[in-house]
């Protein structure tokens, strides 16, 4: 089975999320004095800590790879996740829950990805295990995509403190943002109320795409796929 897209699609993730870190938040009334931005040298740290000490975070938006437009739309709780990842209009469900992660590939993204015809109809609407052997090692990485403690250090390890300046502010979703530019071109928006959480990325040019976090700290159930739905094949 030819999974290489699959496979793709969570390594471009994985870089563009790593690439810019960012937040916003909301103000309240007309007479409250202007929030202080934090210093550009430390959102990295400030937003990082943040997000680690959260439970949960809702992430959704579209980024491009290679001129494929890939959609995210996750929740991620400290200990499962649910939602779906779609490339070329095509998606894959993806549930991590029991210590397990499972994708449900749909028709579509099962022909984009080469999957024999004959095959197809086995696999429909089943949930795979991503360590199945019928991926043969090459999903291995969709587990730590939707792990939050693995996912959270991925976009903050990679992050240079030093590249970021401050960019004034914005509202995001309805709440108040401080602004931050990477040399690369990207933007980066960071809540202004404590505790600062990263709200939303956008890339550069180069690699557009918006990417926005929410529902931060806000846990949501997710239940593992009927045992009568998880492909037990090889």
């Amino acid at each position: 089975m030819n999974t290489r897209r699959a496979a793709l699609t969570v390594a471009a993730c994985a870089a563009v999320l790593s690439g810019v870190v960012g937040c916003s938040s909301g103000s309240g009334g007309l007479l409250q004095p202007p929030a202080t931005p934090v210093p550009a040298d430390q959102v990295i740290s400030v937003t990082g800590d943040a997000a680690q000490k959260a439970s949960a975070v809702h992430v959704k938006g579209t980024i491009t790879s290679s001129g494929s437009k890939i959609g995210l739309d996750i929740q991620l709780n400290k200990s499962s996740a649910a939602g779906t990842m779609t490339l070329g209009g095509a998606g894959a469900q993806l549930i991590n829950a029991n210590g397990a992660s499972y994708i449900q590939l749909s028709q579509a993204l099962m022909q984009q990805g080469g999957i024999p015809p004959a095959a197809q109809p086995v696999l429909l609407n089943k949930w795979i295990n991503v360590d199945s052997p019928v991926f043969g090692g090459q999903m291995s990485d969709v587990k730590s995509f939707l792990d939050y403690s693995t996912f959270i250090k991925g976009i903050f390890n990679n992050a240079t403190a030093g590249k970021l300046s401050s960019a004034g502010t914005s509202t995001v979703n309805g709440t108040a943002a401080f602004v931050y530019k990477d040399t690369d071109g990207s933007t980066a928006y960071v809540a202004q109320p404590q505790p600062h959480y990263l709200l939303r990325m956008v890339g550069p040019s180069s690699d557009p795409g918006t990417v926005d976090f929410t529902n931060w700290n806000q846990p949501v159930p997710v239940s593992p796929p009927p045992a009568s739905e998880i492909y037990s094949g090889s």
